[in-house]
């Protein structure tokens, strides 16, 4: 009961102040993931700092973007949350699984 009134309280925060960043998640890379980071030469990290510090929206019933644009160039990705259990323990931790990224230009 204790933890559904935090769950409520913290979705209530976020809809009328917006999400803190840096986001705080485990990011899981599906096979497709992969593939496009080694089509466009992007790094883990890379991602990562996307996913922290990019602009998030929401594209379908549960896929959400985060696009991050620097000088020349955007690193965006589609993700959707999922809960997952903790290898070894009876714990479930939500994960966050990168379905596709990508590399583009930035129009001026």
């Amino acid at each position: 009961m204790k933890q559904l009134l935090k769950d409520f309280l913290k979705t209530a925060k976020e809809q009328l102040f917006g999400e803190t960043l840096p986001r705080v998640r485990k990011l899981v890379l599906t096979k497709k993931a992969l593939l496009k980071m080694n089509e466009w030469a992007l790094s883990q990290e890379g991602l990562a700092l996307t996913f922290q510090y990019g602009t998030k929206s929401k594209k379908a019933k549960n896929v959400y973007q985060v696009v991050r644009e620097y000088k020349y160039y955007s690193i965006g990705l589609w993700y959707v949350e999922q809960y997952r259990p903790v290898k070894g323990t009876i714990k479930v931790e939500k994960v966050c699984l990168v379905i596709t990224c990508w590399k583009g230009g930035v129009s001026a």
